[in-house]
């Protein structure tokens, strides 16, 4: 069953991604309470590299 849940992620991870070019974000582990911060921190970092990337194309304000 987990491989199917794998390659079901990465094929939507492909579509998204590649033919309508919507960023994504894996998460490829069970998270636990005592590594919230650590999810936190990379989800953290996702929304940041969109802003970059919303900057460098001059959508800021959009």
């Amino acid at each position: 069953m987990r491989t199917f849940w794998g390659y079901e992620r990465t094929l939507n991870t492909e579509v998204l991604q590649h033919e309508y070019g919507i960023p994504t974000l894996g998460i490829d582990r069970e998270y636990v309470v005592r590594g919230s911060g650590q999810l936190a921190t990379r989800m953290q970092a996702f929304v940041e590299s969109l802003e970059i990337k919303r900057i460098q194309k001059g959508d800021v304000g959009k």
